[in-house]
């Protein structure tokens, strides 16, 4: 990925997070389109529906923050943000899987009335690989 391409970014990230997820067990739906937000559907083993916001970054662009909107998402409690952060393309992105009720609590004004989430906050680590978060799948027991 070229520096500062965001869309290409963007994608890479989309199919990295849909491939755990089957990976993972839960059966999930890419949706498409340029302006969507919601980018996967996913079905947990226990049969729940849960939507994703996919957002990645790279390192070497923006690489410290993950634009979230401009959304109160108090209450959503079958919504999450899956955050990617690329490095090395040799290997996979870091993951954080947040849902979207406490990604409102972590998250910190950036432009105008825009939200993110920064990667350097501390609370971040404790969602860290945490696909658990999302309910049951194969792996997660």
């Amino acid at each position: 990925m070229k520096k500062g391409d965001t869309e290409l970014t963007m994608m890479a990230s989309e199919f990295y997070v849909l491939s755990q997820l089957w990976l993972r067990n839960m059966p999930a739906t890419l949706s498409l389109g340029r302006r969507k937000s919601i980018d996967i559907f996913v079905e947990t083993r226990d049969g729940t529906i849960k939507t994703i916001d996919v957002k990645g970054i790279h390192m070497h662009g923006i690489g410290d923050k993950w634009p979230i909107g401009k959304k109160d998402w108090t209450g959503k409690k079958d919504h999450y943000f899956i955050l990617a952060r690329w490095g090395d393309l040799e290997q996979p992105p870091e993951i954080w899987v947040v849902p979207a009720s406490d990604a409102e609590k972590l998250k910190v004004k950036w432009i105008g009335d825009a939200y993110a989430l920064y990667f350097r906050n501390e609370k971040l680590k404790n969602y860290q690989n945490r696909w658990d978060l999302l309910g049951p799948g194969e792996k997660d027991g």
